[in-house]
């Protein structure tokens, strides 16, 4: 078994623009934390990514943290300690199945202020190229 300090902890946003004149897309999360994965898709402005990724550049971050709701997609990114220590909470669900059927998932992970700049940055460029994903690991 391999302990859980080593397991793969990966979040992916992935987004294509599809309404030019309104900046609007298609966003996918994906995201794997030890041995659970999940993926969803939701429908975003680009307003909204661009304000998740400019409240993700904060340091410290607010207590509150830096939040991104797309409905079916939920990415919150808050403080856990004094350290620097920082906690990712990604909820998904399918509402796209019959009600009996929705599946939903949330995972959470650990990381710090160095992979969350790489990843707001990834997040702007994936906005304004239009398209793109952005990796946090």
């Amino acid at each position: 078994m391999t302990p859980a300090s080593t397991r793969q902890q990966l979040l992916v946003l992935t987004y294509e623009r599809d309404d030019e004149p309104n900046t609007t897309g298609g966003l996918r999360m994906s995201v794997t934390s030890g041995d659970f994965s999940a993926a969803a898709d939701a429908y975003v402005s680009e307003d909204q990514l661009l304000k998740f990724a400019a409240k993700l550049k904060a340091f410290p971050l607010e207590q509150a943290g830096a939040a991104l709701d797309a409905g079916n997609i939920t990415l919150t990114v808050t403080p856990i300690d004094p350290r620097g220590h920082l906690l990712v909470v990604a909820y998904l669900n399918s509402t796209w199945e019959p009600s009996s059927l929705t599946q939903e998932a949330t995972l959470r992970f650990r990381t710090d202020y160095v992979p969350i700049d790489r990843f707001a940055r990834a997040t702007f460029a994936m906005v304004q190229a239009g398209s793109g994903a952005a990796k946090l690991e």
